[in-house]
């Protein structure tokens, strides 16, 4: 996309390799997100797992007024005779350097560990982890009982039988307005300013604008959340 054919006014034309790569970096940015999720409900103490998931979504949500700020100032103008949308685009690939060097470093889960029968590897992550802690901390705590986890497989349907149907409803009603609530007037606000006066950045500054809220309301919900 970087890398592509300008239209009219430095507006890109994907194409179907832009649309194909497009595809793929949403697949992985979804892992990802779930995996953060999942990392942080196995490592993170129960008292403050709801506090780490809103700090969680307030970094990520960060790169939403970002972009748009970014967008704000590139895309109006031709930064060295390149678009300014390119340098956009190039953004998240910069970032992404980052995130690799992040990756490296973050231990990996004892419990997937031990379930795919590394128990050495598992026991020296864990020791590290409570090394790190305790020199924090001060000394741990005495381990509680092991719990033995059962294992087994759910069926698709079990989640539409109690306890869990009304559960499933609710998150089903609310993801749905949420997602129109949440792109639907972050999209189409600032075109349709755009498309009354063409050219004007106000549409892109209305977007800033809206965008920035996300992670203020997750730094909030730190006071609120507590599992």
């Amino acid at each position: 996309m970087v890398l592509g054919h300008d239209g009219d006014h430095g507006v890109p034309e994907l194409g179907d390799l832009g649309r194909y790569l497009r595809f793929i970096a949403g697949i992985g940015i979804g892992v990802e997100l779930v995996t953060i999720d999942t990392f942080i409900a196995e490592l993170v103490p129960k008292e403050m797992r709801g506090r780490a998931f809103s700090v969680n979504q307030a970094i990520q949500f960060c790169s939403v007024p970002t972009v748009a700020l970014l967008s704000v100032l590139l895309v109006p103008i031709d930064p060295f005779g390149i678009a300014g949308w390119r340098f956009v685009a190039a953004f998240p690939a910069l970032a992404a350097v980052l995130v690799f060097f992040i990756i490296r470093i973050v231990p990996e889960s004892p419990r997937w560990l031990a379930q795919h029968g590394r128990l050495d590897e598992a026991d020296r992550v864990t020791r590290k982890i409570e090394a790190l802690v305790e020199a924090e901390k001060g000394p741990l705590p005495p381990p509680g009982p092991a719990v033995a986890e059962v294992q087994g497989r759910a069926d698709f349907s079990e989640m539409w039988h109690p306890p869990y149907r009304r559960r499933v409803l609710m998150f089903v009603v609310f993801n749905i307005f949420q997602t129109i609530g949440f792109y639907g007037f972050g999209n189409w606000v600032p075109q349709l300013l755009a498309s009354q006066a063409p050219g004007s950045p106000r549409a892109w500054s209305i977007r800033s604008s809206s965008r920035s809220r996300a992670p203020r309301c997750r730094c909030c919900s730190c006071c609120l959340r507590t599992r």
